[in-house]
């Protein structure tokens, strides 16, 4: 999907096709996407340079090996090993494009 239609096709502005064709681009570009990328760099300066990089669903992250990923979950956050290798085996087991 084109990144701009997917931006104002989705969340929160949920626009409907017809409406997002009747966008210039200098409308696309000045009064949507260089205000809303000026809010994410303010949010980012705010979280001390917090890199949110990690969290992404993008599928060219690899996963960590299952001994990595529940030694680290059980050290941060708790649980038992047992738990946090279903989780693993569970999350293996989703489909890619979900």
């Amino acid at each position: 999907m084109n990144p701009v239609y997917e931006f104002f096709a989705l969340e929160p502005y949920c626009w409907p096709p017809e409406r997002i064709a009747t966008l210039t681009d200098f409308q696309i570009e000045h009064l949507y996407l260089t205000p809303a990328k000026r809010r994410s760099d303010a949010l980012a300066a705010r979280a001390g340079g917090f890199d949110y990089s990690h969290l992404s669903d993008d599928p060219a992250d690899e996963m960590p090996t299952k001994a990595e990923f529940v030694r680290g979950m059980v050290a941060h956050q708790g649980g038992t090993a047992a738990h946090w290798s279903d989780v693993y085996d569970k999350m293996q087991a989703r489909p890619a494009d979900e």
